[in-house]
């Protein structure tokens, strides 16, 4: 209904049950249903309704010209239904019709990828682009000022600036289309807007506007052979690691956002993808640094998926999102052959489900303690499979020292004199951001692995970071 096209701003349902009639429309941002209406007893009104719906424009109905033009068509009868009419934007055309992925979904951001086609001088070697629709949070910045920002800040801060800016995404154009905002049937409604947890202890109504960006056409990494997809894992994961350290977080580390350009031609050279919901935590204007969970359900952090991490009371870390590369590369070894999702996979990984992010977090975490077995899903995941299972452990050891240290808190609460309360205080306290302590664990914790997986080599760092607690005591 809302995902046949890449803009359909609204749908118009009657549900009818017996004589009662309900009006349901639709948008981003949820459902609307009225109150009902007796045709028999409230004939009069019933006939001002349809009276009001037949005066309708195609557009009021979500049909919009010319990104359905097949529907606007048929419902016009303006003659043959052309659907394939290319929508020139500056120096662009988008081909509304030529799907290249989209999300079927009835409210959220429900992207929508749609071929593009670039009518500038050539210009070296400009990739070719894809058009992505989406409805984004009002307070959302664009996707490409994040990535300049993250290109800008590699050059002035990062020894390698490479490690990063090779690994972004080229992003040609980006705009936002104001005619399509969520908001304004609420408003004429007096209906509160959604309210949205955003930064400490703020929170705020937001509303969701069609944003369109012209990126670069990218392959996804889990296409690419055992090796090539371990490879661009890992250049991933050193470019998400400068990022965070520069202030620019992703935030929604999926499997689906782990793309590659050139194919699997070696060497492989992986792109983050996907920063629509990233932050730029340095912007004193920001509203979304501190709890606003974002991300992927099967790949999000189990400590993000509990009540109290989706209801916005656990700060986000850089952890969280190292976390959901590990989940990530988990899933793709259990989950995926020849670069095709196995939904018979092993210990039921497959039912990690969107739909249910509490049951989610569960059955990950009984995944951790149970010390199930890593089972790949295709003999090809020969070091996938070997790196997966050493990660399973290491998820495990991490979780095991947090609980270490709440314990200890407890007990330091326990022999102190501050005991008037029933919850000990050091356990409220929100843990504090170290990604160099995170990223020194890790590089610790597989470096004796590079026997069983040779290219982890290639990407041990030379210097690992301190730490802030091990900056603190010198």
């Amino acid at each position: 209904m809302l995902s046949r096209a890449p803009v359909v701003p609204c749908a118009i349902g009657l549900l009818m049950q017996d004589e009662v009639a309900h009006i349901w429309l639709y948008n981003r941002d949820g459902a609307i249903p009225s109150t009902g209406l007796t045709i028999l007893t409230d004939l009069p009104r019933f006939l001002v309704l349809l009276f009001a719906l037949q005066r309708f424009q195609v557009q009021d109905f979500g049909f919009v010209e010319p990104y359905d033009l097949g529907a606007v068509a048929a419902l016009q009868d303006t003659g043959p239904r052309e659907s394939h009419k290319s929508v020139k934007q500056g120096k662009f055309y988008i081909n509304p019709a030529d799907v290249v992925y989209r999300t079927l979904s009835l409210k959220g951001r429900g992207t929508h990828v749609v071929e593009a086609s670039d009518m500038r001088p050539p210009e070296g070697r400009r990739p070719e682009p894809v058009a992505k629709f989406s409805w984004v949070d009002c307070s959302r910045s664009p996707e490409k000022d994040l990535v300049d920002f993250a290109i800008q800040r590699a050059k002035e801060r990062t020894a390698d600036a490479e490690a990063v800016t090779v690994h972004m995404p080229y992003i040609a154009h980006s705009w936002d289309d104001s005619r399509w905002i969520t908001d304004r049937i609420r408003q004429s409604l007096k209906l509160p807007l959604k309210y949205r947890r955003l930064r400490d202890p703020e929170s705020g109504e937001v509303y969701r506007i069609l944003r369109i960006t012209l990126v670069e056409r990218l392959q996804r990494l889990i296409t690419l052979p055992d090796e090539h997809f371990i490879r661009g894992w890992f250049q991933l994961l050193i470019a998400h690691y400068h990022n965070w350290r520069n202030g620019i977080q992703h935030r929604d580390i999926s499997l689906g956002n782990l793309m590659c350009r050139g194919g699997d031609k070696d060497p492989v050279c992986a792109v983050l993808n996907d920063w629509d919901l990233g932050v730029d935590a340095e912007d004193p204007n920001t509203k979304h640094t501190g709890y606003e969970v974002t991300g992927t359900v099967p790949f999000m952090a189990v400590d993000l998926l509990t009540h109290k991490g989706l209801h916005g009371n656990v700060a986000i870390l850089y952890r969280h999102d190292l976390e959901a590369f590990i989940w990530v590369l988990i899933w793709a070894v259990c989950c995926y052959r020849d670069g095709k999702m196995v939904y018979l996979s092993p210990q039921g990984i497959h039912k990690w489900d969107v739909h249910d992010p509490i049951s989610c977090g569960a059955l990950k975490r009984n995944f951790l303690t149970n010390d199930q077995p890593i089972v790949p899903a295709s003999d090809g995941w020969v070091y996938g499979a070997k790196l997966a299972t050493e990660l399973v452990f290491y998820l495990d050891y991490k979780d095991t020292e947090r609980a270490v240290k709440r314990k200890a808190a407890r007990q330091r609460w326990r022999t102190s004199d501050d005991t008037s309360t029933l919850l000990p205080q050091p356990t409220r306290v929100q843990e504090e951001d170290d990604p160099e302590h995170e990223w020194s664990d890790f590089w610790t914790w597989i470096s004796g692995l590079q026997k069983q997986v040779p290219c982890i080599a290639e990407f041990i760092p030379k210097d690992l970071p301190k730490s802030k607690a091990d900056e603190n005591k010198q």
